[in-house]
């Protein structure tokens, strides 16, 4: 996202994969910068989780504040120096990032389902205390 009134949105990045199957146009509102890279130098998912994660000191640095909003200068932005190791080393970078996001899903689900239970179990225990 290049602009918003959140300084936690500018510079977050997404991956959109579309196959070659699917014939449909896809829009992006203006406040979105598309990139497509090189694929022969760099794997998407390498550059998403460089963005996300490094390129975010970046941009809080070139980030500036209009009328309210806050704007990713792009011209600026694609500058950054981003290191693309061989597509066999991002391979398996990549690989390893996913396997650690899908271990934090998993305690993120685990953690809200504990929530749930104990919130529950408050509720059982106050109810069983004003009922007698």
């Amino acid at each position: 996202m290049k602009s918003s009134g959140s300084a936690n949105l500018i510079g977050r990045c997404s991956l959109f994969k579309q196959s070659k199957e699917d014939k449909k146009i896809y829009l992006f509102s203006n406040f979105i910068q598309r990139l497509r890279p090189n694929t022969k130098i760099v794997i998407p998912e390498f550059l998403y989780y460089f963005l996300n994660f490094e390129g975010k000191k970046f941009v809080q640095y070139l980030m500036t504040t209009t009328t309210g909003l806050r704007n990713l200068p792009i011209k600026q932005y694609v500058k950054l120096q981003i290191p693309h190791p061989s597509l066999p080393e991002q391979k398996k970078i990549v690989v390893y990032l996913d396997s650690l996001r899908e271990k934090v899903d998993k305690l993120k689900q685990f953690q809200q389902s504990q929530l749930k239970e104990l919130t529950e179990l408050k509720q059982s225990i106050l109810a069983k205390a004003f009922k007698g």
